[in-house]
């Protein structure tokens, strides 16, 4: 959603670029989509950031998701450890 509360319908989706830009002083970037396509891989640099993060994670919230598509339903599970410290996890779908 955009500041002025108008909704932007997008005909593609698959880290394309979106046709707008950055509204940010001084940037003016092109911006991309973030939404991944079935077929679409996941970037690795985010991904493994993903994993990182979750593994360091005390609370993992999934929202909205069937978690059935991998390796990204493995990430949640990353935030359970097993030993030293008490982690949670909250599923809502």
């Amino acid at each position: 959603m955009l500041k002025s509360g108008k909704r932007i319908l997008l005909a593609q989706v698959g880290f394309k670029f979106t046709g707008r830009r950055c509204v940010a002083e001084g940037c003016n970037g092109r911006l991309k989509d973030h939404v991944l396509d079935w077929e679409d891989a996941l970037p690795e640099d985010e991904l493994e950031a993903s994993e990182k993060a979750s593994a360091e994670a005390d609370l993992a919230i999934c929202l909205g998701t069937s978690l059935q598509i991998t390796p990204a339903c493995d990430i949640p599970l990353k935030t359970v450890k097993t030993g030293e410290t008490t982690c949670y996890a909250c599923f809502c779908s």
